[in-house]
């Protein structure tokens, strides 16, 4: 995991530990015999504690907020993901290595892409044979892409979490078990112009 995501976890942990004392300290002491109607100020704690709770159990099981299956429509197919050479790499403090990662390389095919690209970002979808997610990653490509050409990207790594689901669906699964898929959020055409997704 990485600064932002422990941040993540901090805040999480301080907003449930607060909502906890909001639902506790909201009455006078010493509670009456019989307990009075939750007011105003004890819902909305109880509602914020409960989404909270919700939220720590994703980040838990996810680790990460947004690596969740999204909603809506499905985004378009501009860039085609091949994976290659999928392998697991331990942490090795002599040669600089300080975190467990999956490394892997990527071949994008361009054949859809409707104009030359400065940049794009989105998401690379790992799933399973049948098309279900397992494991989603942040991209981000800043080279330029020419439609109908390939373009291939060595060495990227996601940092390992032996307590994440999904990274050990990621590291004890075969690349031929596995299918994948590029949902682009953001597009940086060479001409200037950018599209959102």
């Amino acid at each position: 995991m990485n600064a932002l995501d422990y941040g993540w976890l901090a805040a999480v942990c301080i907003a449930l530990f607060v909502g906890a004392l909001v639902g506790q300290y909201s009455q006078p002491f010493p509670a009456p015999a019989k307990p009075p109607p939750e007011d105003a100020a004890r819902a909305a704690g109880k509602q914020a504690g409960e989404a909270l709770v919700k939220l720590a159990a994703a980040f838990a099981a996810t680790g990460s907020i947004d690596d969740h299956e999204p909603e809506g429509s499905p985004k378009p197919t501009i860039l085609q993901p091949t994976i290659s050479g999928k392998r697991y790499i331990e942490r090795n403090w002599q040669a600089g290595i300080y975190d467990d990662a999956i490394a892997f390389d990527i071949t994008w095919g361009t054949q859809k892409l409707p104009k030359p690209t400065r940049a794009v970002k989105g998401i690379l979808v790992f799933a399973d044979i049948f098309g279900a997610a397992q494991c989603r990653v942040r991209i981000t490509i800043n080279d330029s892409l020419k439609p109908g050409t390939v373009h291939r990207q060595t060495g990227m790594s996601l940092d390992y979490n032996q307590f994440n689901e999904q990274h050990r669906w990621m590291r004890t699964t075969d690349t031929k078990d596995m299918s994948f898929r590029f949902e682009p959020t953001e597009v940086l055409y060479s001409d200037g112009t950018t599209e959102r997704f």
